[in-house]
């Protein structure tokens, strides 16, 4: 049975010795693991509320005011590019720049062609 890595999917290296086995397949990913439960969850109403407030209640892609009923998240780093669906990699956006980013994953100049 081959071990996989809990957070990308990675084969792990299995090295013998004491100790617990292997969850991760380097420490970067152990980190995002944890840093990733201590953020909270944009499945409730307050936790959404609370990721707005963070982010200064602005759009992570044109930087402009966001009122919370014209929020959606975001993926940074794309799901279809492997991007992981948790907390740091989900910010908040407005609807209409969250359809024109698609699945890019930089983002800057789609919008801008279209800003003219």
């Amino acid at each position: 049975m081959e071990n996989l890595c809990a957070w990308c999917g990675a084969p792990l290296i299995v090295k013998k010795g004491p100790g617990r086995p292997a969850k991760y397949c380097s420490r970067s990913h152990r980190q995002r693991a944890y840093e990733s439960r201590a953020l909270p969850s944009i499945k409730t109403i307050e936790g959404r509320q609370r990721a707005l407030v963070e982010a200064g209640g602005i759009c992570y892609i044109c930087y402009k005011a966001l009122p919370f009923d014209e929020m959606e998240f975001d993926h940074v780093i794309p799901a279809s590019l492997g991007g992981p669906p948790v907390r740091w990699n989900l910010k908040p956006v407005h609807k209409e720049c969250n359809a024109k980013k698609a699945a890019a994953l930089k983002w800057a100049p789609v919008l801008n062609a279209e800003d003219g």
